[in-house]
């Protein structure tokens, strides 16, 4: 307990705009908050509020002021909110890179990210455009309405390039749009598609809640998507910083959808558990910044349910909407299920007892539209850009344009 809490008094600071340092921070604040979590020592109350403070005074100006941007007057900061923040500022920091040189082709890759992301050309935060946001600070060089960052010697800004070429676009987007409707209503394995029926249907994929043996044989609660049809186990960046196990230097190259390809460089070996103690074993896990989008697609209400009584659940929130940590692949997969198995209705998933618990997978039948679904391949998110491209530029030509006008006035 006394290492985890000296860790935790003595953060290291982060540098002005340097993401190393800030992901150094957040990954010795998570691991030492959920060592603490699993002695019974959760972060709330004065020592949430102790804990945050020495957590911002490490931050660069920059970040501190956006943080203290977002707080509410009279209402206390919360830490887990705190540690999102600071990973999406990680995440902008990464997209953008503020490195890249030359200066001109840096602002223009800079731009394309943040458009690309749906953020602010001037405070850098998602869910809003420039002429939107409510920052008073503009660029130190030029006095601009847009980030320091996004600052270029020539008489064109970020949002003005970025007008003209969705201008040029707008035209050949129009005429494609119902065709890329009815492209993305064709495919069976997307990441986003929209329906307009008011009876739908979204897949149930399988989830359990396993034990994970870190560091110091301490144990961390994971939730796992089980996959019959992944070669390999995986296990997200986040959570293996948090394991704190050591990684083993691999060259995996992933395939996924459409031929795209993820390198994957480090792996580790760790022994999962179920929580009920009755099944163990150590297994491989390549390390991926991200494994899934949140399982299921949308939460959903289970009290209707004809289930039986004495259901032991190996995931008692399967029916929540959550993040997924690690993936356990065919494997042990077949090990892990027997042979009982229980069918609900025609419209409900199929309920099968496993080694860790019961689980449900299937076809779920709903009167409410799904609006998102989910498929498990390890790949980036350019592949929602491009499918969605098109209406990207339709809607985003008139903020910018809007965005254009008040810059000028700035």
């Amino acid at each position: 307990m006394d290492k985890h809490i000296e860790s935790l008094n003595n953060l290291p600071r982060v540098t002005k705009e340097n993401t190393a340092s800030m992901r150094k921070l957040i990954d010795i604040c998570t691991k030492n908050v959920e060592a603490l979590k699993n002695l019974a020592l959760p972060v709330t109350g004065l020592g949430e509020q102790i804990l945050l403070n020495q957590i911002t005074s490490k931050l660069d100006k920059t970040t501190r002021m956006a943080w203290e941007s977002r707080q509410k007057k009279g209402v206390y900061p919360n830490y887990e909110a705190t540690i999102e923040f600071l990973q999406e500022q990680c995440r902008i920091l990464e997209k953008v890179d503020i490195n890249v040189k030359p200066a001109a082709e840096s602002v223009k890759a800079k731009s394309v990210a943040l458009k690309k992301w749906g953020n602010c050309f001037n405070c850098l935060q998602r869910g809003h455009r420039t002429n939107g946001c409510s920052s008073s600070r503009n660029c130190r060089d030029c006095g601009k309405r847009h980030h320091t960052v996004l600052h270029n010697d020539s008489s064109s800004t970020p949002a003005q390039a970025d007008s003209a070429t969705c201008k040029n676009d707008a035209s050949q987007a129009t005429q494609n749009s119902n065709k890329r409707i009815e492209d993305v209503k064709q495919q069976s394995a997307v990441s986003l598609c929209v329906s307009t029926a008011n009876d739908s249907k979204q897949i149930l994929l399988s989830t359990a809640v396993m034990m994970v043996h870190g560091d110091s044989s301490a144990l961390y609660p994971c939730r796992v998507l089980l996959d019959s049809a992944s070669q390999m186990h995986f296990v997200t960046e986040r959570f293996a910083n948090l394991l704190s196990q050591r990684k083993e230097p691999v060259d995996y190259l992933v395939s996924g959808l459409n031929g795209s390809n993820t390198r994957l460089r480090n792996m580790i070996r760790t022994t999962i558990q179920s929580c009920n103690g009755g099944f163990a074993t150590e297994l491989q896990f390549l390390v991926a910044l991200r494994i899934t989008g949140d399982v299921p697609s949308k939460s959903f209400d289970i009290s209707n349910w004809p289930i039986p009584s004495g259901i032991e659940w190996a995931d008692p929130a399967f029916n929540k909407r959550g993040r997924i940590d690690m993936l356990i692949g065919a494997e042990i997969f077949w090990d892990l299920v027997k042979d009982d198995r229980i069918t609900l209705a025609y419209n409900l998933p199929v309920l099968i007892k496993t080694e860790l618990g019961w689980i449900a997978g299937g076809v779920l039948t709903e009167q409410s539209a799904v609006l998102a679904h989910s498929f498990c391949q390890i790949a980036n998110e350019e592949r929602l850009e491009d499918l969605l491209k098109c209406f990207h530029r339709l809607e985003s030509c008139d903020e910018i344009n809007t965005s254009r006008r008040n810059d000028q006035e700035c």
